[in-house]
């Protein structure tokens, strides 16, 4: 098994990290595989590929090797999988691939041309046609209807059946179990009997596949599971539900597909008559079949004939899928520094980079040949509020901060605050929080408040007061109170630390916390005020430098009824200066 120059790495991709094989340069070559597989059945493929000039990647599937492998079925719909892909795409910086596919990652790619026919150039998918959707039947029904709970897709869809199941053998048994079923009747298992149990374990290999790959993939499989790969059967039903904005929707995609003439998929369900008939073609116009010698593994059993197809496939079309997505790119990308300048004349929006003509600049200041220089250009450079960015004028100065004891004596001002924060601070502190946070309903905060600190004022006084309970349980309980109260004061430090940045007031001596938990009443009498000040919405906007002036009528006197007219008759109307 050959893995020269291979190189691999883990993508994130959808939410998921997923495990990539990649070899060579050129246009991008997608790789799916299938049930029980890993990037490793595209091996021949993956060297061959990027011997003809084209950059292979052969990802492990979502649940496959060393990809992450969800728990729930739920996440396996088509519409993580073929997430999973354009994901990739995207993290590759391609735009657009040519797709091979095989058993689920054929199933995979013909999703991937339905859903995002853009990302994919051709598509070439192995051993499993396009199906149309019934409108009517869910998949898994049709097959407890058909099959019963033989079947082996019906056995997978129990949680945990399986998988107990498989536990009776090492992996290497079970991959050679699957890889090397050749008769259709060997899908159903007879009543009462397990998949895993019925099918065969042959005594030796084919030519066309070592021990050593097997034992390769056993090992993967030994870590990982089969966990993952069962879940893409869990999520049949799930598909079906999402895939009904698409019933009827062709794949327009320019499509080889190849199958085995012995592939037990081929050979059962009436899929041999379909493949060759006009339905098949019908959902897929730009389609060539080709049929070949070989079973369901057939990019393993006959890899230099699939390869060969894959090949002349896309070379055949390299003109028009090819050349198209490949040249152009490049020939932009190549002469983009001979064209953007013009280009960038046009475009309305600022820049730093000014063309200079003779007559704007001295000689020894223009290098020949060298366009887009960066200059220094004054009438551009403007000072920008830090805040909200709006340019400020050149004689802009900030406003001076505020001594720390701002209106924290002013009761007298605002005497419900006063009388609020004394008797009932936690409704003032509701009201603060409210304010600041939207989010956060004021008597979610007034609970929170009166839980933690009347509260344990109450529990530690009481505890004070009865005779009976032993001082150590006071000593906690007040420890605990005091703790709260600091925990609290450490909050509304922060809450003061943000009012003091966003309206100018000048540090405390102390610790923010401090002056709230020193000064209870006082301080928050001071934020509540400040806030109702600022932030509310029932109070005059204050004119500031990033605030408009409000509208203003200009009339020709304050309690004058009408102007006099002008010399030509025409009367003089009332006029507003709005706000740019």
């Amino acid at each position: 098994m050959s893995m020269e120059g291979i190189t691999h790495r883990k993508i994130r991709t959808n939410g998921i990290w997923m495990h990539v094989a990649e070899l060579g340069k050129g246009p991008l070559v997608l790789l799916i595989h299938g049930f029980p597989e890993l990037w490793s059945s595209w091996n021949y493929q993956i060297t061959h590929l990027a011997k003809h000039g084209y950059r292979v990647v052969a990802p492990d599937m979502r649940g496959y090797g060393d990809s992450d492998s969800p728990p729930d079925p739920a996440s396996y719909t088509i519409l993580h999988l073929v997430g999973d892909l354009i994901g990739l795409l995207d993290q590759l910086g391609e735009e657009k691939a040519f797709v091979v596919g095989h058993d689920w990652g054929a199933e995979v790619a013909w999703h991937l041309c339905l859903l995002r026919p853009d990302r994919v150039k051709a598509l070439v998918n192995l051993g499993v046609p396009f199906r149309p959707r019934s409108p009517e039947l869910k998949p898994l029904k049709f097959m407890n209807q058909v099959f019963g709970d033989s079947f082996y897709i019906t056995q997978f869809q129990e949680p945990g059946r399986a998988e107990k199941s498989f536990s009776r053998y090492d992996c290497l048994t079970i991959l050679k179990k699957f890889l090397l079923v050749n008769a259709p009747d060997l899908l159903a298992a007879p009543p009462g009997v397990e998949i895993i149990d019925f099918l065969d374990t042959p005594s030796e290999l084919p030519p066309w596949i070592t021990e050593e790959e097997l034992q390769f993939s056993a090992s993967k499989f030994q870590q990982s599971g089969f966990t993952g790969g069962l879940n893409y059967y869990r999520a049949m039903d799930m598909n079906w539900e999402l895939l009904g904005a698409w019933q009827g929707v062709k794949i327009t995609t320019p499509t080889k597909f190849i199958v085995g003439d012995k592939d037990v998929g081929f050979e059962a369900f009436g899929t041999g008559d379909y493949v060759k008939g006009e339905a098949f073609k019908a959902l897929v116009p730009d389609m060539e079949v080709v049929v070949i010698d070989g079973h369901h593994y057939i990019q393993i059993e006959k890899a230099e004939r699939v390869t060969s197809e894959i090949l002349s496939f896309f070379e055949k079309g390299g003109e028009k899928w090819g050349s198209c997505f490949e040249i152009l790119p490049r020939f932009r990308q190549f002469f983009k520094p001979f064209y953007s300048f013009k280009m960038s004349e046009g475009i309305a929006q600022s820049s730093r980079y000014v063309k200079l003509k003779k007559d704007q600049a001295p000689v020894e200041d223009i290098t020949p040949g060298e366009l887009n220089q960066p200059i220094e250009v004054p009438q551009l450079i403007v000072h920008r509020c830090n805040e909200c960015g709006q340019p400020l004028p050149e004689s802009y100065q900030p406003p001076a901060d505020e001594d720390w004891t701002t209106g924290i004596c002013g009761c007298a001002e605002d005497r419900e605050s006063c009388w609020t924060g004394l008797f009932c601070p936690c409704v003032l502190f509701g009201h603060n929080v409210e304010q600041l946070r939207e989010d956060i309903p004021w008597t979610n905060a007034c609970v929170c408040h009166a839980l933690c600190v009347e509260g344990g004022m109450t529990l530690a006084a009481a505890t004070a007061l009865f005779h009976g309970i032993d001082p150590k349980t006071s000593f906690l309980i007040c420890e605990g109170l005091l703790f709260t109260w600091w925990m609290c004061g450490i909050y509304t430090g922060l809450f003061r630390e943000s009012l003091q940045k966003q309206y100018h007031l000048k540090n405390s001596p102390c610790d923010p916390c401090l002056v709230h938990c020193c000064m209870h009443w006082c301080a928050i009498c001071q934020e509540h005020r400040e806030m109702k000040g600022h932030l509310s919405s029932n109070s005059a906007m204050p004119m500031t430098i990033v605030n408009p002036p409000p509208v203003q009528e200009m009339n020709a006197g304050g309690n004058q009824e009408a102007a006099p007219s002008s010399k030509n008759g025409t009367e003089h109307t009332t006029m507003e200066i709005q706000p740019l």
